[in-house]
């Protein structure tokens, strides 16, 4: 569905697999929305430099999708979005007509042998079964993130968490094969959906979409031989309070899982640094936070309650080579996660690979996840439990005063290469297309 120039998470993945398909003399043919006024209406972020960095041999079906703002502009229309949608979106009834209608005259003329997306939008995931149940054509579901189980936003119902479940398990079952992203989130696929074999599920990481030197060391200084000591978190924080219940409907909504996303805020460093420099008052003026994002207030508010806020320098949000160039500048870049327990947190941020442009260290305050396992594994990463504040002050002052280094794991780091990802990917469909020839792979 979503494809350049719509700038979007997962685009520059998409990309990347449809130009590694082209360089390996697999045609493949990319049906998406067309640009122009509805889709402008659901998206806001587009790129034409995006359609520079696709493949000739990549051929671009543009379908149009109808107004779907219509379909939630009354009150009657958002009631029946909040009791009929069980993926998430509504790009496919705004598209099924036209995409169908297309899809008709292609599919003769083409004869393709797979199908292939990528979620979100989980909608499309719908698509692709339909497709197949009408045209007989197996597909591959490429899934970057949880579906049914995706725990930061309430479902209207623990009935409606229920009715999205069964559609996603409807639509993995199909599934010749299923892609995802961290090892953590195939888990949480298979403890949601245990029916569905587990070699069905296969491993590709997400790449960076620029290129990452690689080999090199990070260095901590002591404190006592800088001026300053400066502390860089970048990007959203993704937090929302739950709030009170103020009507009926409220009352009713159910939270899959128990995913608290206040620990993806920095609270938890913000409050260990506040008991160092509690500890080592010298400090105070010398160590600093800095934040870049679109929630400055929300930290400036948890630097005062610590008593920290001559401490904190909070940016705002800024372009993007203004945050390169503050990131390089730091001393140390944070990263947090948020807390699922009695699992783990299972997507790796982008903002992690754009860190490692810098060439600092990293401290991670993160659960056990993903993150953690990348950060302890590459080599530039320091971990703390987000939990245990007196533990952390002690790591932190050890850290200040004895300072540290650290060097990038090459071997570690090649399985999120993009050249990897790409060739990997182009495996599980050469592998699949051969088994589906074999008529040792039946859907």
């Amino acid at each position: 569905m979503e494809f350049a120039p719509v700038n979007s998470a997962g685009i520059y993945r998409s990309l990347r697999f449809v130009n590694a398909l082209a360089e390996n003399n697999i045609h493949p043919v990319v049906l998406t929305f067309e640009v122009d006024e509805n889709l402008r209406k659901v998206q806001s972020h587009f790129d034409e430099k995006l359609l520079h960095l696709l493949h000739p041999g990549v051929k671009v079906v543009r379908v149009p999708l109808n107004d779907i703002t219509k379909l939630t502009a009354t009150k009657w229309g958002r009631i029946r979005y909040i009791m009929n949608n069980a993926s998430g979106d509504n790009f496919y009834n705004g598209w099924k007509t036209e995409i169908f209608s297309v899809l008709d005259a292609l599919i003769p003329e083409l004869n393709p042998r797979l199908v292939i997306t990528s979620c979100p939008p989980f909608s499309s995931a719908v698509l692709c079964r339909d497709i197949e149940k009408k045209y007989r054509l197996p597909y591959i579901i490429d899934m970057r993130d949880a579906w049914s189980e995706w725990g930061m936003v309430p479902q209207a119902s623990y009935l409606h968490f229920l009715r999205k479940k069964l559609r996603e398990r409807s639509v993995l079952r199909k599934a010749t094969k299923i892609i995802s992203v961290t090892p953590q989130l195939i888990r949480k696929f298979q403890s949601a959906h245990p029916s569905i074999p587990k070699d069905n599920y296969a491993l590709i990481y997400n790449s960076p979409n620029f290129p990452v030197e690689t080999g090199f060391s990070v260095q901590l200084k002591k404190v006592s031989e800088q001026e300053q000591i400066n502390i860089g978190y970048t990007g959203s924080l993704y937090y929302h309070p739950k709030s009170k219940a103020k009507n009926l409907h409220e009352k009713f909504r159910y939270y899959p899982g128990a995913e608290d996303w206040f620990y993806r805020t920095p609270w938890f460093f913000l409050k260990s640094l506040a008991a160092l420099l509690n500890k080592r008052r010298e400090w105070k003026k010398k160590i600093f936070f800095h934040y870049i994002g679109n929630d400055g207030e929300m930290i400036r508010n948890q630097c005062k309650e610590l008593g920290i806020e001559t401490n904190a320098i909070i940016h705002g949000y800024l372009p993007q080579h203004k945050v390169k160039e503050l990131e390089v500048s730091f001393d140390v870049l944070l990263t947090t996660s948020e807390k699922i327990p009695g699992a783990e947190h299972y997507c790796l941020p982008s903002k992690l690979f754009t860190y490692l442009l810098a060439k600092k260290p990293v401290f991670g305050f993160v659960t056990k996840g993903i993150q953690a396992e990348f950060l302890k594994e590459l080599g530039v990463g320091i971990l703390f439990a987000p939990d245990e504040v007196e533990l952390n002050v002690v790591k932190l002052e050890n850290l200040f005063e004895q300072g540290w280094e650290g060097k990038m794991n090459v071997e570690y780091f090649r399985q999120f290469n993009a050249d990897a990802t790409g060739s990997e990917f182009v495996r599980l469909v050469k592998e699949t297309t051969n088994r589906l020839s074999a008529g040792t792979l039946t859907k």
